[in-house]
């Protein structure tokens, strides 16, 4: 905030909705007749938990965050929207080694994947390691090329994913320079670095990325 752009005054407490206060004071007729035209489902504030201004990130006792308990329990895309706006860490691993993406990716939300990456979750293709890993690099892939030819940033993303997974899979030198020719100089969009770089620190392709440098000079 500046003199010119002041930050906005903190949002004034709320009170406790009547349908939760007649919910804690137990008062059932009360509830009845409230309950009636009031969505069962909707949300309504409590002062008691105060929930204006929670940490996004708190983890539970099971250390998983709330936007982990939100896409576990497949909420709606509103509700990850909201966390988003919140400042939910997104890229933060959670007890089983999986971000906020990987759940995302698991469970094929495309939905949630798109908002995720736009908001700066990074797409990587790590080493099989956990139970999940290969269906979700299986998942990742698919939804990748799917949103990819309709959308500037999935395109740049993918050509980075493919050509991850070759590496992971071990594809020899000459399969991979030959597929990725065109791309070996392209900078990834959501880091500084390019393909040529990823193989540099490689052993297995580095006398290969020296040869193919010299030949593109």
């Amino acid at each position: 905030a500046t003199l010119l752009n002041p930050a906005p005054p903190p949002l004034p407490p709320q009170p406790t909705n009547p349908l939760i206060q007649n919910i804690i004071d137990g008062n059932l007729k009360k509830l009845k007749k409230q309950i009636r035209d009031k969505a069962i489902n909707g949300l309504y504030h409590c002062a008691e938990w105060k929930d204006i201004g929670a940490n996004p990130n708190q983890p539970s006792y099971n250390l998983w965050t709330p936007l982990d308990y939100a896409l576990m329990s497949k909420a709606p895309v509103n509700t990850v929207r909201g966390l988003n706006v919140a400042k939910a860490k997104l890229n933060a691993i959670g007890p089983f080694g999986l971000t906020p993406l990987d759940i995302a990716v698991k469970d094929d939300r495309e939905d949630i994947v798109r908002i995720l990456i736009h908001a700066g979750a990074l797409v990587q293709i790590r080493p099989l390691i956990q139970p999940n890993d290969e269906h979700i690099h299986t998942n990742l892939v698919k939804i990748i090329h799917h949103l990819a030819p309709n959308n500037i940033l999935f395109s740049k993303i993918q050509p980075f994913v493919d050509f991850q997974l070759r590496i992971l899979q071990q594809k020899s030198p000459t399969e991979i320079f030959d597929c990725f020719d065109k791309h070996l100089l392209e900078e990834n969009p959501q880091k500084a670095f390019t393909m040529i770089d990823l193989c540099f620190d490689n052993a297995e392709y580095r006398q290969t990325s020296i040869k193919w440098l010299r030949g593109s000079n």
